[in-house]
């Protein structure tokens, strides 16, 4: 019997000891579970806390657990497929052209260094890609846009040396890397204002085009009003090839519907216009009546000028045969001969700059105009008219070794009776439904009075004097701008 009641204590003890065991490794796998659900830089950091036996520590984390954290995001991407241009510009034309490659290389790598940065994280972007936006302006600026364009993601600019900061290698940004973060109103656009050290992003009607405010390059602070260009001079475009490339400052909110139609038709005037360069033509290019793609096709292989580069067309040949050229109408709107004191012509592409009287005032366009007139013909800015006409200049002139196409008309504020048919019209203010028509108007008209050009006549189709504000009996030639549907401009709002 004390056997017998020794063992059934002995068995006792043993289902007493054993329920309690069972019920610290409850306790213990309910902490456990805490841990687990923690991420894993917890558990690095309190797991030495707590008391687990040697032989429980793998069974009570179990090595499908141990990888709970959250999956990684998919990587943000540029939907190249859906890239958003401005409502209005040809800078669809000039990306297709590829003069946005750079901009695009650009963006792409701070996309990278944003996402390292963490900048992406909780963001809502559709199918884990954003859309590319490039700005109008010469910088050729690639941003980025979640939302249809109306916040953009920009590459930040460089607060010390000014223009943008450059893309930092993998791991090397720092808080001054993150996007400029843009929220634009319902008709504002953003532009890029000057280049390289001299960039400022700037705020814009989207279709009147008039400046509102900008980003101050040196304080990244937003300022009224519009961005000057420091320096007191206009920076030329960076070359688009075998196009018009507009002078953004003096573009009077226009620009050509297409460039590179417009280059051609320019250069056909060049090859065909004067009657006495068939000599010039015939010792150069083997042929007294050139094409376009004839002189293309000898200038893209002819290296030479000052900066030694291909499309170079020089003005004397080996007979010391000169260039006669006649280039833009001016003073009582006949053909002025153009004298330039230069050897020779890039025609890698054509500048072009559209004015008014109102942009004279600012004493940086007024001295570009002014200087690049003057180095043409000889006559200073016209500056009063007759009979109450103000005086327009349009046609050909040269710059930088380059053609420069001018339209312009110097009166601040033109009056008379035919004053609404100059640019800017009386107020000097563009008018989006009449200023391209008289562009237009100029750039047909000179197309004609150019064409086979006779100096005994000092014209060529027109048969004298051309003018494109009046269709009465004023002007024996010319193209009346009042007369042309948008269908017929040749240039655009921009």
């Amino acid at each position: 019997m004390k056997k017998h009641t020794h063992t059934n204590q002995y068995c006792t003890n043993f289902f007493i000891n054993r329920f309690l065991l069972l019920i610290t490794l409850a306790a213990l796998l309910s902490s456990c579970a805490s841990v687990i659900q923690a991420p894993t830089d917890t558990i690095m950091e309190i797991a030495p806390t707590i008391e687990i036996p040697a032989t429980q520590e793998i069974t009570l984390i179990p090595e499908t657990e141990t990888a709970t954290e959250t999956d990684p995001i998919t990587s943000i991407e540029i939907d190249m497929d859906n890239i958003i241009f401005p409502a209005v510009g040809y800078v669809k034309e000039f990306y297709e052209n590829g003069a946005y490659e750079a901009g695009v290389e650009t963006i792409k790598k701070w996309v990278s260094v944003w996402e390292e940065m963490g900048v992406f994280e909780g963001w809502a972007i559709e199918n884990n890609s954003l859309s590319p936006v490039p700005l109008d302006g010469k910088a050729r600026i690639v941003c980025l846009s979640t939302d249809k364009g109306l916040t953009l993601l920009c590459p930040p600019l460089d607060l010390v040396n000014g223009g943008l900061k450059a893309a930092p290698e993998g791991g090397k940004w720092d808080i001054t890397d993150k996007p400029l973060m843009v929220t634009l109103e319902h008709l504002e656009e953003l532009i890029s204002k000057g280049s390289e050290t001299d960039l400022a992003y700037q705020f814009i009607d989207k279709y009147q085009k008039y400046p509102i405010r900008y980003i101050d390059p040196k304080t990244a602070q937003v300022v009224e009003g519009e961005y000057q260009v420091p320096g007191g001079e206009i920076k030329l475009p960076e070359i688009v090839l075998e196009s018009m490339n507009q002078i953004e400052e003096l573009s009077f909110n226009m620009e050509f519907k297409d460039p590179k139609a417009a280059y051609r038709m320019l250069l056909e005037r060049v090859v065909g216009s004067n009657l006495e360069n068939q000599r010039f033509w015939q010792e150069t290019l083997g042929t007294s009546n050139p094409t376009v793609d004839q002189l293309l096709s000898y200038a893209r292989n002819n290296v030479g000028g000052p900066e030694n580069k291909a499309y170079w067309l020089p003005f004397y040949t080996s007979n010391e045969t000169k260039f006669d050229y006649v280039g833009v109408m001016g003073y009582q709107l006949d053909l002025r001969k153009i004298s330039p004191k230069i050897d020779g012509v890039y025609i890698d592409g054509i500048y072009s700059v559209f004015f008014c009287g109102n942009d004279l005032k600012d004493s940086v366009k007024a001295n570009f105009v002014k200087n690049t007139i003057v180095e043409n013909l000889p006559m200073k800015l016209i500056t009063q008219g007759v009979d109450s006409l103000p005086w327009e200049e349009f046609g050909l002139i040269f710059i930088n070794n380059r053609f420069v196409y001018v339209s312009g008309n110097e009166e601040a504020t033109p009056s008379g009776p035919y004053a609404e048919y100059f640019l800017g019209g009386s107020d000097g203010n563009f008018r989006e439904d009449i200023d391209p028509a008289i562009v237009s108007a100029h750039f047909l008209s000179y197309l004609m009075a150019v064409e086979d050009y006779d100096s005994r006549i000092n014209s060529g189709k027109t048969g004298g004097v051309v003018c494109t504000f009046t269709s009465d009996n004023q002007c024996r030639a010319g193209i009346y701008s009042g007369s042309l549907s948008p269908n017929d401009w040749v240039v655009r709002v921009k």
